[in-house]
Protein backbone atom coordinates (compact mmCIF):
# COMPACT_ATOMS: atom_id res chain seq x y z
CA UNK A 1 0.00 0.00 0.00
CA UNK A 2 2.83 2.38 0.84
CA UNK A 3 4.42 1.69 -2.55
CA UNK A 4 1.15 2.41 -4.35
CA UNK A 5 0.68 5.66 -2.43
CA UNK A 6 4.20 6.76 -3.32
CA UNK A 7 3.58 5.99 -6.99
CA UNK A 8 0.30 7.91 -6.98
CA UNK A 9 2.03 10.91 -5.43
CA UNK A 10 4.58 10.95 -8.25
CA UNK A 11 1.77 10.79 -10.79
CA UNK A 12 0.04 13.74 -9.11
CA UNK A 13 3.20 15.82 -9.49
CA UNK A 14 3.94 14.93 -13.11
CA UNK A 15 1.29 15.56 -15.83
CA UNK A 16 -0.18 12.42 -17.37
CA UNK A 17 0.64 13.65 -20.89
CA UNK A 18 4.22 12.46 -20.36
CA UNK A 19 3.18 8.82 -20.02
CA UNK A 20 1.88 8.13 -23.52
CA UNK A 21 3.12 11.12 -25.55
CA UNK A 22 5.34 10.43 -28.55
CA UNK A 23 6.08 13.81 -30.14
CA UNK A 24 7.29 17.06 -28.56
CA UNK A 25 7.92 20.52 -30.02
CA UNK A 26 10.26 23.11 -28.53
CA UNK A 27 9.78 26.85 -28.95
CA UNK A 28 10.42 30.26 -27.42
CA UNK A 29 7.73 32.41 -25.72
CA UNK A 30 7.28 34.32 -28.99
CA UNK A 31 5.70 31.27 -30.59
CA UNK A 32 6.49 28.56 -33.10
CA UNK A 33 8.12 30.86 -35.65
CA UNK A 34 11.64 32.26 -35.59
CA UNK A 35 10.60 35.91 -35.97
CA UNK A 36 11.64 37.91 -32.91
CA UNK A 37 13.59 35.03 -31.37
CA UNK A 38 17.04 36.20 -30.29
CA UNK A 39 20.30 34.27 -30.29
CA UNK A 40 20.10 33.29 -26.61
CA UNK A 41 16.65 31.79 -27.11
CA UNK A 42 17.72 29.92 -30.24
CA UNK A 43 20.62 28.43 -28.31
CA UNK A 44 18.31 27.40 -25.45
CA UNK A 45 15.94 25.73 -27.93
CA UNK A 46 18.85 23.89 -29.52
CA UNK A 47 20.18 22.74 -26.14
CA UNK A 48 16.75 21.48 -25.03
CA UNK A 49 16.30 19.64 -28.34
CA UNK A 50 19.70 18.00 -27.89
CA UNK A 51 18.71 16.92 -24.37
CA UNK A 52 15.50 15.40 -25.73
CA UNK A 53 17.39 13.47 -28.39
CA UNK A 54 19.81 12.19 -25.77
CA UNK A 55 16.84 11.14 -23.61
CA UNK A 56 15.44 9.15 -26.55
CA UNK A 57 11.95 8.85 -25.07
CA UNK A 58 10.17 11.35 -27.33
CA UNK A 59 10.54 12.33 -30.98
CA UNK A 60 11.01 15.97 -31.98
CA UNK A 61 8.09 17.26 -34.05
CA UNK A 62 8.76 19.59 -36.98
CA UNK A 63 5.54 21.54 -36.37
CA UNK A 64 3.71 22.47 -33.20
CA UNK A 65 0.41 20.99 -34.40
CA UNK A 66 2.07 17.59 -34.82
CA UNK A 67 3.23 17.47 -31.19
CA UNK A 68 1.54 15.87 -28.19
CA UNK A 69 2.95 18.60 -25.97
CA UNK A 70 5.18 21.67 -26.28
CA UNK A 71 8.14 22.77 -24.20
CA UNK A 72 8.36 26.57 -24.09
CA UNK A 73 11.87 27.58 -23.03
CA UNK A 74 12.28 30.95 -21.31
CA UNK A 75 15.69 32.46 -20.69
CA UNK A 76 15.34 34.58 -17.59
CA UNK A 77 17.58 37.45 -18.65
CA UNK A 78 15.84 37.76 -22.03
CA UNK A 79 12.34 37.48 -20.55
CA UNK A 80 13.17 40.08 -17.91
CA UNK A 81 14.31 42.50 -20.60
CA UNK A 82 11.01 42.04 -22.42
CA UNK A 83 8.90 42.47 -19.31
CA UNK A 84 7.83 38.81 -19.22
CA UNK A 85 9.27 37.97 -15.82
CA UNK A 86 6.60 37.26 -13.23
CA UNK A 87 3.67 37.55 -15.63
CA UNK A 88 1.04 34.93 -14.91
CA UNK A 89 0.15 32.62 -17.77
CA UNK A 90 -3.20 31.28 -16.68
CA UNK A 91 -5.04 29.76 -13.73
CA UNK A 92 -3.85 26.65 -11.91
CA UNK A 93 -4.49 23.40 -13.77
CA UNK A 94 -4.62 19.91 -12.23
CA UNK A 95 -1.41 18.18 -13.40
CA UNK A 96 -3.25 15.09 -14.72
CA UNK A 97 -5.95 16.96 -16.59
CA UNK A 98 -6.09 16.02 -20.24
CA UNK A 99 -6.76 19.54 -21.45
CA UNK A 100 -7.15 23.10 -20.32
CA UNK A 101 -9.96 25.34 -21.55
CA UNK A 102 -7.67 28.33 -21.28
CA UNK A 103 -5.01 29.40 -23.72
CA UNK A 104 -1.74 31.26 -23.53
CA UNK A 105 -3.39 34.02 -25.55
CA UNK A 106 -4.96 35.18 -22.29
CA UNK A 107 -2.06 36.09 -19.97
CA UNK A 108 -4.28 36.11 -16.89
CA UNK A 109 -3.69 38.27 -13.86
CA UNK A 110 -0.16 39.00 -12.64
CA UNK A 111 0.52 37.40 -9.29
CA UNK A 112 -1.66 34.32 -9.81
CA UNK A 113 0.06 30.94 -9.71
CA UNK A 114 0.65 29.26 -13.04
CA UNK A 115 0.32 25.75 -11.61
CA UNK A 116 2.65 22.79 -11.62
CA UNK A 117 5.90 22.01 -9.90
CA UNK A 118 7.88 25.20 -9.27
CA UNK A 119 5.40 27.12 -11.38
CA UNK A 120 4.23 29.92 -9.12
CA UNK A 121 4.38 33.26 -10.88
CA UNK A 122 5.27 36.41 -8.98
CA UNK A 123 4.56 40.09 -9.46
CA UNK A 124 6.92 41.73 -11.98
CA UNK A 125 10.35 42.27 -10.52
CA UNK A 126 10.10 39.52 -7.89
CA UNK A 127 11.77 36.82 -10.04
CA UNK A 128 15.53 37.24 -10.56
CA UNK A 129 16.58 37.82 -14.17
CA UNK A 130 18.74 34.67 -14.10
CA UNK A 131 15.75 32.38 -13.44
CA UNK A 132 15.20 30.18 -16.50
CA UNK A 133 11.95 28.30 -17.02
CA UNK A 134 10.43 25.48 -19.02
CA UNK A 135 6.66 25.51 -19.51
CA UNK A 136 4.86 22.34 -20.54
CA UNK A 137 1.86 23.10 -22.75
CA UNK A 138 -0.73 20.94 -24.44
CA UNK A 139 -1.72 21.53 -28.06
CA UNK A 140 -5.26 21.99 -29.35
CA UNK A 141 -6.50 20.50 -32.61
CA UNK A 142 -5.82 23.74 -34.49
CA UNK A 143 -2.28 24.03 -33.12
CA UNK A 144 -2.89 26.60 -30.36
CA UNK A 145 -1.20 26.19 -26.99
CA UNK A 146 -3.24 25.15 -23.98
CA UNK A 147 -2.04 25.41 -20.43
CA UNK A 148 0.60 25.32 -19.17
CA UNK A 149 0.08 22.13 -17.20
CA UNK A 150 3.50 22.25 -15.58
CA UNK A 151 6.32 24.75 -15.06
CA UNK A 152 9.89 24.18 -13.91
CA UNK A 153 12.27 26.99 -13.04
CA UNK A 154 15.84 27.34 -11.82
CA UNK A 155 18.58 29.96 -11.88
CA UNK A 156 20.66 29.35 -15.03
CA UNK A 157 18.66 26.14 -15.51
CA UNK A 158 18.92 26.31 -19.31
CA UNK A 159 22.66 26.91 -19.44
CA UNK A 160 24.58 24.20 -21.31
CA UNK A 161 26.15 22.09 -20.22
CA UNK A 162 24.40 20.54 -18.36
CA UNK A 163 20.86 22.05 -18.93
CA UNK A 164 19.82 21.17 -15.38
CA UNK A 165 16.12 21.87 -15.99
CA UNK A 166 16.04 19.11 -18.60
CA UNK A 167 17.84 16.75 -16.23
CA UNK A 168 15.20 17.41 -13.57
CA UNK A 169 12.39 17.00 -16.08
CA UNK A 170 13.80 13.69 -17.27
CA UNK A 171 14.29 12.38 -13.73
CA UNK A 172 10.77 13.34 -12.65
CA UNK A 173 9.12 11.80 -15.71
CA UNK A 174 11.11 8.56 -15.54
CA UNK A 175 10.35 8.20 -11.82
CA UNK A 176 6.63 8.72 -12.38
CA UNK A 177 6.30 6.86 -15.68
CA UNK A 178 9.24 4.50 -16.25
CA UNK A 179 10.09 3.86 -19.89
CA UNK A 180 8.77 0.59 -21.23
CA UNK A 181 11.27 -1.87 -22.71
CA UNK A 182 11.33 -1.87 -26.49
CA UNK A 183 9.03 -4.48 -27.99
CA UNK A 184 10.50 -7.17 -30.20
CA UNK A 185 10.36 -6.04 -33.81
CA UNK A 186 8.62 -8.26 -36.37
CA UNK A 187 11.10 -10.56 -38.10
CA UNK A 188 13.69 -10.30 -35.34
CA UNK A 189 15.25 -13.60 -34.28
CA UNK A 190 13.64 -15.23 -31.28
CA UNK A 191 15.54 -17.20 -28.68
CA UNK A 192 14.29 -20.79 -29.07
CA UNK A 193 13.08 -22.59 -25.98
CA UNK A 194 15.35 -25.32 -24.74
CA UNK A 195 14.07 -28.70 -25.91
CA UNK A 196 15.23 -32.10 -24.68
CA UNK A 197 17.44 -33.97 -27.10
CA UNK A 198 15.59 -36.36 -29.41
CA UNK A 199 15.86 -39.99 -28.41
CA UNK A 200 16.70 -42.59 -31.07
CA UNK A 201 13.78 -44.75 -32.09
CA UNK A 202 14.17 -48.56 -32.21
CA UNK A 203 14.30 -50.08 -35.67
CA UNK A 204 11.31 -52.18 -36.71
CA UNK A 205 12.16 -55.67 -38.03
Amino acid sequence: MASAQKKNKKHDQVPAIFEHAKFVYVEAPEGAGRFGVVAGELQAISDVQASLQDWNRYTLAHRRRDADFVLVVIKGAIANGRGLTGVSIGPPIPPNSGANPGSNRNPGTPGQPSGGWGGAASPPGDVPSDTDRIRVNLVSGDGDLQGPVWTLQLDHGLDAPPVVLMQRLRTAVENAYPSQPAATQPGSPQTPATQPAAQPQPQQP
